[in-house]
């Protein structure tokens, strides 16, 4: 099992790497890029567009929970909807790279697993009744 999953990252962090000499990604290629986020459970549901922790410095990335990981690299995935470039920045500047390093990490080399439903639902204005 542990040799499955070192195969998974290892297609992440080749993937990255690749993706990153390119100097604009077409939509597909951002699309490949969300795939292989995705496959390592980087990109989950939860409301992000409350969460207002603010984007870290490269530095201060390496201090975080694979919680925090994801939720970061989920938050840039779902910005770069409206905001062309936001989630390609954040790999040509090493962030996406990095959140995705820590994480595996956190999570003993493994991949991480599903927010809880509290976290998805708690912060959300839609969930709560009025």
């Amino acid at each position: 099992m542990q040799q499955d999953t070192d195969q998974v990252w290892l297609r992440v962090f080749d993937g990255l790497a690749e993706l990153a000499q390119l100097s604009w990604p077409s939509e597909g290629q951002v699309g490949q890029l969300n795939s292989l986020l995705g496959s390592v459970h980087m990109i989950q549901p939860f409301n992000w567009n409350a969460w207002e922790a603010p984007l870290p410095q490269l530095h201060e990335i390496w201090g975080l929970s694979a919680e925090d990981c994801v939720k970061h690299v989920t938050r840039l995935s779902r910005a770069d909807r409206t905001h062309e470039g936001v989630l390609w920045g954040a790999l040509q500047g090493g962030a996406l790279t990095l959140f995705c390093m820590v994480a595996r990490l956190r999570c003993a080399g493994g991949i991480p697993g599903s927010l809880s439903k509290y976290e998805l639902y708690e912060s959300s204005t839609w969930w709560h009744p009025r």
